[in-house]
């Protein structure tokens, strides 16, 4: 599409290409449900993943990749699901999913692609790292943790459908320094944070996860819910830390956040160095989804 059309018109075409996107496989639907659901055990989980070879195959390669650091090998679906729990195969599923969207064909949408999953998987690490510093929940840390990693989503969207739009918009970020959705704003009239909202919905997804990956850049007029505040935190630490998605771009984190937060300088270098360690750790993956 010629970067000569206006915003206008961008946006329409982009959110009639959101609304035209196929439905999510049926069994990445089918685990979503399921996940969801109080009462579904783990036997439940298994044989659904079980009845498809493709996606049991691949939680098992992830599972025992060095990102899970499991001291022995994991063999079968149902272990997987009793050691890392519904969510973490939810995520996985999800990851597999997300993943789908990009058939890289280019060296350059490599590259980028790579960087997208760095910064997600960084975001989501420190997103659970902040959520046990402050003590949330077990059902936060993992929600959070959830909306981190997919908190791009829309950028992916971007990469896969706009990749000339979206070098375009790295390019302006990046010369700049300006934040990378006001990039957007400016050339496409929409955000990725806007844009992966609405392939949420359309997904079906939980509305909470929604609500993070719809919102998670701020500004805030007052305290967000914990879940995006955890999300809008760990985007900001993440990219700080060295795994922003756009090279050379400016960070924002919001003043209630900061506040409600309270990291104290000192603390970062180690900090910084357990996402690190997380988001090596997850490059050896990203090539068996």
């Amino acid at each position: 599409m010629a970067l000569s059309l206006n915003r206008s018109a961008l946006r329409r075409y982009i959110e009639r290409s959101i609304q035209d996107l196929p439905a999510l496989p049926t069994a990445v639907t089918r685990v979503l449900e399921l996940t969801e659901n109080p009462n579904a055990t783990a036997s439940d989980l298994d044989k659904l993943i079980g009845s498809d070879p493709a996606l049991a195959t691949k939680v098992l390669r992830v599972v025992n990749s060095a990102y899970y650091g499991l001291s022995a090998e994991v063999s079968t679906t149902s272990h997987a699901i009793v050691i890392l729990g519904f969510q973490q195969v939810r995520n996985l599923v999800l990851s597999m999913a997300a993943m789908s969207l990009v058939k890289a064909r280019t060296q350059a949408m490599i590259q980028t692609q790579y960087a997208f999953w760095r910064h997600a998987f960084g975001t989501a690490s420190t997103a659970r790292m902040l959520a046990e510093r402050k003590g949330c929940s077990v059902e936060t840390r993992d929600i959070a943790y959830t909306g981190a990693l997919l908190h791009d989503l829309g950028e992916l969207f971007l990469l896969a459908n706009f990749p000339d739009l979206l070098r375009e918009v790295l390019r302006q970020s990046a010369a700049t320094g300006i934040m990378m959705q006001e990039s957007e704003q400016r050339v496409l009239g929409i955000d990725h944070a806007e844009i992966g909202g609405m392939l949420t919905q359309v997904w079906k997804f939980p509305v909470e996860l929604t609500d993070m990956v719809a919102h998670h850049h701020g500004p805030y007029n007052e305290m967000p819910s914990v879940s995006v505040a955890l999300v809008h935190a760990a985007d900001y630490y993440a990219s700080l830390c060295g795994f922003a998605s756009v090279p050379n771009g400016s960070f924002y984190l919001d003043p209630f956040v900061d506040e409600w937060l309270n990291l104290r300088e000192e603390e970062l270098p180690a900090f910084f160095e357990a996402i690190s360690e997380k988001v090596r750790d997850a490059e050896t993956f990203f090539d068996l989804i």
